[in-house]
């Protein structure tokens, strides 16, 4: 998806995702990382965020 040597990727949400953005928690990115491009992404960052469970 993203080269080793990609340093930003910018996301944008627009407002028709408002609904979901509250639901967004690392919990939620690693149920939907398989499924959904944001998590996939996202995911990457985890360790340096929130430890897991």
């Amino acid at each position: 998806m993203l080269s080793p040597q990609t340093r930003v990727a910018h996301w944008y949400g627009s407002v028709r995702t408002r609904p979901y953005v509250a639901e967004i928690s690392p919990d939620y990115i690693r149920a939907h990382r398989t499924t959904q491009l944001f998590s996939a992404l996202a995911d990457r960052l985890l360790p340096a965020l929130a430890p897991q469970d």
